[in-house]
């Protein structure tokens, strides 16, 4: 009996030993990705999952510049919680996360062509990909300051419009511009921010042998698989298996937020990067 217990004592020592060295290495993977410790991570309120399907897709084809956003889409539905999170830090939930995406599917407070009553504001146009986008929001309070430190502005209210979406590369931006010009919008100024899509997405466009000039295949791709099984007689068993995978990743990102083990996150984290290639294959 005394080997047996000591068998036993030295696979329950060996089992905690594992157990805590795994979760020493699920914090530093979760530290090396993030730059923070996992217990003392910035968090943002996450709500239940809800009960009704996630939409297929939260991105719609746009005929004059390849994709957006769907309307009225909350940046939570849009954006991963822990994302969200870093994005955020140190603050808990700043003002700019409860910006949701306007009638055209940018996220800006601001439905597009903007114009305001009364007296002109000097208008900033932001274009580019996800960096210009998170710039618009993360941004404005910064550039606007420093604005108005030049005394012509000292006095003039400052509006910067995001025309930046996640994934766009040129031509989209000119795109963009071109066609809300088009509309009659206005601009005092516009600031352009790309260069990394243009070399990180081309690439995935030269792969699948589409041109680099068209919009990141990543993007269309998904979506233009789509198209016909929204038809009649479409592949219903394959529209099925992605709202399957849907459901489940927004469970998965849900879960992974309430996780009190680093490990746990991990696990979370992985099995949602599983189900996110899934849908976009």
């Amino acid at each position: 009996m005394t080997v047996v217990r000591n068998a036993f004592r030295l696979i329950a020592i060996n089992a905690v030993v594992l157990a805590v060295l795994v979760e020493l290495a699920s914090l530093g993977w979760y530290f090396f990705m993030h730059g923070t410790l996992y217990y003392t991570r910035p968090t943002v309120p996450v709500p239940a999952v809800a009960t009704a399907p996630p939409p297929l897709t939260t991105f719609r084809i746009a005929p004059y510049f390849g994709f957006m956003r769907a309307p009225g889409l909350a940046l939570k539905d849009a954006v991963p919680a822990d994302r969200l999170a870093d994005l955020a830090a140190p603050e808990r939930a700043p003002a700019w996360t409860t910006v949701a995406t306007n009638n055209y599917g940018f996220l800006s407070p601001h439905d597009f062509p903007f114009a305001a009553p009364g007296a002109q504001p000097f208008v900033v146009g932001v274009f580019g990909g996800s960096v210009a986008q998170w710039f618009a929001l993360q941004g404005t309070a910064a550039l606007a300051r420093e604005l108005r430190g030049i005394p012509a502005m000292r006095d003039r209210e400052i509006v910067v419009l995001n025309f930046a979406t996640g994934g766009y590369k040129q031509p989209q931006q000119l795109l963009a511009l071109n066609y809300f010009m088009a509309l009659g919008q206005r601009f005092d100024f516009v600031l352009n921010l790309d260069g990394f899509n243009e070399i990180a997405l081309a690439r995935h466009n030269v792969a699948a042998g589409v041109a680099v000039g068209m919009p990141s295949i990543e993007h269309m791709g998904p979506l233009a698989r789509l198209a016909p099984l929204s038809q009649e007689g479409g592949d219903t068993d394959a529209v099925a298996e992605l709202a399957r995978l849907k459901r489940r990743s927004a469970e998965l990102a849900s879960s992974a937020t309430r996780q009190p083990l680093a490990l746990g996150y991990v696990i979370d984290t992985l099995r949602l990067r599983r189900a996110t290639f899934a849908v976009a294959e």
